[in-house]
């Protein structure tokens, strides 16, 4: 009796042990665990748990205004700044000429302008070319690299076309405001404006088309037209910024001196802040672009 009791609970267990009663436990298994994971590697709780992780609400914007910041100070550095600073020495060289028309006081400034870009850029982006490789090999950056030759100079030189047309119009649009009876405020804020206007229109439509017939590298694309748009008011900033240094301004340590080197230096300086201010602020606006 007992081995009959015996066997029959065997076979029961059996046939209870090759009744799957829950055929999807298995399935479930395998697509919670990772098929990656090595030895000693734990697996993250859940995959919406893994993706709020990496998509933080508070680590992500800190990390875009980072890189927008560099992004703006590269800019201040290659462009902004060298365009700034050869303005003021194309107004030097108008004044000690006796240059004083308004004509000549427009145009030189606007050629110093576009010689500063198109210098400091080329000087820049080459320099950048040989050293952002070894920082991103021993730092472990994320410096983007110029592709080619073709593309600095081909930069260069629609950037420089549309600064020598925006600083031409920046003269003549103070002037007129001033005469107009502006504020400051005013006159600073409609100047940007004007400024930012001229340089996006020359380089969306002239030399960004003409100068990549030269150099394809450059061939205008939406990705092109985002950032022409951000460094256009970024442009519009610094020529804002840069009304500090005239008489005007109501802070008297931008104001330009007698002295020619000291008001190169604080025509960038003005410049430059206005420019990061300018483009720091549209990023959120543009999202970052």
């Amino acid at each position: 009796m007992l081995a009959s009791v015996v066997k029959s609970t065997a076979r029961s267990s059996r046939a209870l042990s090759g009744i799957n009663r829950f055929p999807e436990a298995a399935s479930l298994v395998k697509k919670r665990q990772p098929s990656n994971l090595r030895i000693g590697q734990r697996a993250p709780l859940s995959t919406s748990q893994s993706k709020q992780s990496d998509e933080s609400p508070f680590r992500k914007p800190n990390q875009k205004f980072t890189t927008t910041l560099m992004k703006a100070t590269e800019i201040v550095a290659a462009r902004g700044g060298p365009g700034a600073f050869g303005w003021q020495v194309g107004a030097e060289a108008a004044t000690h000429l006796g240059l004083a028309d308004p004509v000549y006081m427009s145009v030189l400034p606007a050629i110093g302008d576009g010689v500063g870009v198109v210098t400091g850029s080329i000087l820049f982006y080459s320099a950048k070319q040989k050293i952002a490789p070894q920082l991103n090999e021993t730092f472990k950056t994320n410096f983007s690299i110029p592709t080619s030759r073709n593309e600095i100079i081909g930069n260069a030189t629609m950037y420089g076309i549309a600064a020598t047309a925006s600083g031409a119009v920046w003269q003549p649009a103070v002037d007129t405001l001033q005469s107009l009876s502006y504020t400051f405020p005013g006159t600073s804020l409609v100047t940007g404006l004007i400024c930012g206007f001229t340089f996006n229109k020359v380089l969306t439509n002239i030399s960004r088309p003409l100068v990549s017939k030269l150099y394809p590298e450059v061939a205008p694309s939406k990705e092109s037209k985002d950032a022409d748009k951000h460094v256009s008011i970024a442009i519009g900033g610094g020529a804002a910024g840069f009304v500090l240094t005239d008489p005007s301004a109501p802070i008297p340590h931008l104001i330009a001196t007698d002295d020619p080197l000291t008001n190169c230096i604080k025509a960038a300086t003005s410049f430059g802040g206005g420019l990061m201010l300018g483009y720091t602020a549209s990023s959120p606006i543009l999202k970052y672009k």
